[in-house]
């Protein structure tokens, strides 16, 4: 028997509710956060506000409060800064990078279904300034130096174009690149640990091409100039702070001068303590009769006198001998030429053999002798 057409119209309506009752049996509403609100008037609060909704099969939405909302808070490295429910959140904007991006993630949870939501702002402007001191170098193998760095940092104004001084926990990460000025490439990277040091970076990359880019420069100009530019990492890449400019020059006679004064006074010194004895001594003095420096070598060769009195018998002691050593203190030794009666005899005494040699001398950057300025002799301190 054929159906009529009210039969079959009857019969899909019939259909169609069973489809949507197991639909609706099996299905839950969406969950979602439907928006987020964000205000900020400072750089170290945020106002976060969320709003969520849920909508049904037929795609109708109604809004809801969840069951549990909260709000994370990242830096750019994803490390969590904050974790709350309320709507103002603390940002510690002190501590972060110049511009840093901060991720916002707001979420909830509905009849146990979860949903979140992210937004992102970015933490202030930040710089740095620095007052800078570099000496270098403090040898001619061209790897010594010391630096002092002062630091203060800014944040700009939330709004506004003005920056005010900050005082983080922590100072941003810095390096040096020093080089020869056309030749970055070949930058030694010195890293910046305090802000007061010294420095070595004989052994550091580039450095034999750094040293030969000075030397050149030295043949072809009589001179080479060195930068020194101070990186800081305030961001997500490190931002070039001070830039310091050193221009090495051949050492002067007079102070090649001053330079093997200190030399004869320091290795004077040492001999005169394998000489006292065990009455020790009184007065002492030495005299540089004749000099002369190799610079392919950095080796000075001294004609010198040593002159001493005994603190038993006040007994002089004289003799001549030549000394050689190098510039930095290094490869230092004394010979024997002559003396008074008095000075042989201790020397044998004490000394095996013409020859003295001497471990590096060494001493602290800044050091001068003592000049005696009548007789333009080198005077060891304490006598």
């Amino acid at each position: 028997m054929r159906e009529t057409w009210q039969e079959t119209l009857v019969r899909k309506l019939i259909l169609i509710l069973l489809f949507s009752s197991l639909i609706g049996c099996n299905s839950r509403p969406d969950f979602y956060v439907s928006s987020v609100h964000i205000r900020q008037t400072a750089w170290d609060s945020v106002e976060v506000i969320l709003f969520f909704e849920e909508s049904d099969f037929f795609g109708r939405r109604t809004p809801i409060v969840p069951e549990e909302y909260w709000t994370t808070i990242f830096d750019a490295a994803y490390d969590t800064l904050y974790v709350g429910s309320e709507p103002w959140l603390p940002i510690p904007d002190i501590e972060l990078g110049d511009s840093e991006e901060i991720l916002i993630e707001g979420c909830g949870i509905s009849n146990s279904r979860r949903a979140c939501e992210q937004r992102s702002v970015r933490a202030s402007p930040k710089r740095m300034d620095v007052t800078s001191s570099i000496i270098f170098p403090v040898n001619e193998a061209y790897d010594r130096g010391t630096y002092r760095f002062d630091y203060s940092m800014f944040r700009q104004n939330y709004g506004g174009e003005a920056w005010k001084r900050i005082r983080p926990r922590n100072q941003p990460e810095t390096y040096l690149k020093a080089f020869v000025h056309g030749n970055e490439s070949d930058a030694v990277e010195i890293p910046v640990r305090r802000t007061r040091n010294q420095f070595n970076i004989s052994r550091f990359p580039h450095y034999r091409d750094f040293r030969f880019h000075i030397k050149s420069s030295m043949m072809d100009s009589d001179s080479a100039q060195v930068d020194f530019d101070l990186y800081a990492l305030l961001g997500e890449i490190p931002t070039l702070v001070s830039t310091d400019t050193v221009v090495i020059r051949p050492k002067s006679h007079a102070e090649r001068i001053d330079e093997l004064a200190l030399l004869v006074e320091l290795a004077g010194g040492n001999i005169l303590d394998r000489l006292k004895g065990f009455f020790g001594l009184g007065k002492a003095y030495v005299f540089i009769n004749d000099w002369s420096y190799q610079p392919l070598t950095k080796l000075y060769v001294a004609e010198i006198e040593l002159h001493w009195q005994s603190d038993y018998q006040s007994e002089w002691y004289d003799m001549i001998g030549t000394l050689q050593i190098k510039s930095d203190g290094t490869a230092g030794q004394y010979e024997w030429q002559q003396g008074s009666r008095t000075a042989e005899r201790r020397w044998f005494s004490e000394i095996e053999g013409l020859t003295i040699t001497f471990d590096s001398l060494r001493s602290d950057v800044g050091m001068r002798p003592r000049l005696d300025s009548e007789t333009g002799t080198v005077k060891r301190p304490g006598f």
